[in-house]
């Protein structure tokens, strides 16, 4: 399970995240790991639970592979070509309510 919190202010906002990492085979302590990727760059961050490859995967791709001046008509339709490369590589993607 992950812990993952934030206030939004019109000034800012504060996120907080535990940062254990647990085995997918014994659920059980495995290491420390980021869980939430900041993008200062966009004003966003990208917060992730679960497998941690395909965090870092997608945090990556949005990262290094993008020239974005407006969020709706650049990153959406970018983030979506990822997804579908996440898919081939980790297999269906389930979002939340799913």
């Amino acid at each position: 399970m992950t812990a993952l919190n934030w206030e939004l202010s019109d000034e800012s906002v504060m996120i907080f995240s535990d940062t254990l990492m647990l085995s997918g085979e014994t659920h059980r302590p495995l290491s420390f790991t980021t869980k939430v990727f900041p993008l200062p760059h966009l004003d966003l961050c990208i917060a992730g639970t679960g497998v941690q490859q395909l965090v870092q995967h997608f945090w990556s791709a949005t990262n290094s592979g993008m020239a974005v001046s407006d969020i709706d008509h650049d990153l959406l339709p970018f983030e979506s070509a990822v997804v579908s490369s996440l898919c081939s590589v980790f297999g269906p993607l389930l979002t939340v309510g799913d």
